[in-house]
């Protein structure tokens, strides 16, 4: 339900969703430089931190025509029996497509390669201290490896204990300028945007920019949070700077945040009776004012009470001006009783603030 009594909806307005859950659809993005592998009817496997160590197979379903232009990924729509109803819309899954791979392929690791922009290159080594700087095609890049499409021999070594940086000179020539060792970090700071906050799983799904450090692209992921970040402070909408951190399970998760700007937060004044008070959740029906700057009629509603305001303070039949925010509910964010003077006896219409 998207609605609650009192609510004010138009039409076209989504009122519920009702959906049969025999199967489900789950939702992923691929990075472009795997979309050519991505078939319909390729084995799709699945796992879920909600039911720790059971799997799931399902199928890839359809395969959109068209990637992301900001994320630059593949949309995915993947399919899975439900018989036992354990899938519930909205969780977030983690899935392997199993795409169907090459009889043979040469892979380096991924640190052999060096990637300048303009092309990609690895040294050989040719013994007696000897090494050599050649171009390479590559293919596809996993976590840990990158696929050569041409320019390496089986039996050829790579060096990859080391990153070398080549003049422009030693690029044509195939010669070393110099040699410097460089790990990949295992932290990184990037910007995005929030886009939801699972603060009982400690997610949080945020559209980054790239990371340079460790060849991601712009792209929408979730993050798992450390206890030691502030969760409760993350909301949809903030834009952030903050650190991704390599996990020993080979997972990311956000171990620092700079919150560099807030969501803009829609609000409005209004003058209304207290028909209802529910402290244990912190709830007051109220029949309120017209809202002009919203064309909002006068309604009774249920609203949502800050934490910070005291509801013993109020009662049943007072009237009272109040300030809420729309967030995923009507929350109160500033109560206060009107007088007798203000208010008039015989006279309990409500007065719209919503312009102060």
């Amino acid at each position: 339900m998207k609605v609650r009594e009192g609510f004010y909806v138009k039409p076209g307005n989504t009122l519920l969703s009702i959906g049969q859950l025999d199967q489900v659809w789950v939702e992923a993005e691929v990075f472009e430089r795997d979309a050519a592998l991505i078939k319909k009817g390729l084995p799709v496997s699945m796992t879920l931190d909600y039911l720790p160590g059971e799997d799931w197979a399902g199928v890839v379903d359809y395969v959109y025509p068209t990637l992301n232009s900001k994320t630059r990924t593949l949309r995915v729509r993947l399919k899975f029996d439900n018989t036992d109803y354990q899938l519930k819309p909205n969780m977030f899954a983690q899935v392997s497509i199993h795409a169907n791979q090459a009889d043979s392929t040469i892979l380096v690791p991924k640190e052999a390669v060096i990637r300048t922009g303009k092309q990609d290159r690895v040294v050989l080594a040719l013994g007696d201290g000897q090494f050599k700087s050649i171009e390479v095609t590559i293919g596809r890049v996993d976590i840990d490896s990158i696929e050569i499409l041409d320019g390496l021999n089986e039996d050829d070594v790579v060096v990859t204990s080391a990153q070398f940086l080549i003049d422009s000179e030693s690029s044509k020539s195939s010669d070393f300028k110099r040699m410097t060792h460089d790990e990949v970090p295992n932290s990184v700071w990037m910007q995005g945007d929030v886009n939801s906050v699972m603060a009982g799983h400690r997610m949080v799904n945020i559209s980054h920019g790239p990371a340079e450090a460790w060849d991601w692209p712009e792209m929408v992921m979730d993050f798992t949070v450390a206890e030691k970040v502030d969760i409760d402070s993350l909301k949809s909408g903030q834009s952030l700077h903050f650190e991704v951190s390599k996990t020993e399970d080979g997972g990311y998760e956000i171990t620092g945040i700079h919150i560099m700007s807030e969501p803009e937060v829609s609000s409005a004044t209004v003058s209304g009776l207290i028909n209802a008070i529910d402290i244990d959740t912190r709830i007051l029906n109220i029949s309120r004012g017209p809202i002009e700057k919203w064309d909002r009629p006068a309604a009774t509603m249920d609203f949502i009470v800050a934490d910070n305001i005291e509801m013993v303070d109020f009662n049943v039949g007072d009237n009272v001006t109040f300030t809420f925010e729309v967030r995923d509910d009507l929350v109160i964010t500033d109560i206060s009783l009107e007088s007798d003077e203000q208010h008039g006896k015989e006279n309990k219409a409500a007065v719209d603030h919503s312009n102060h």
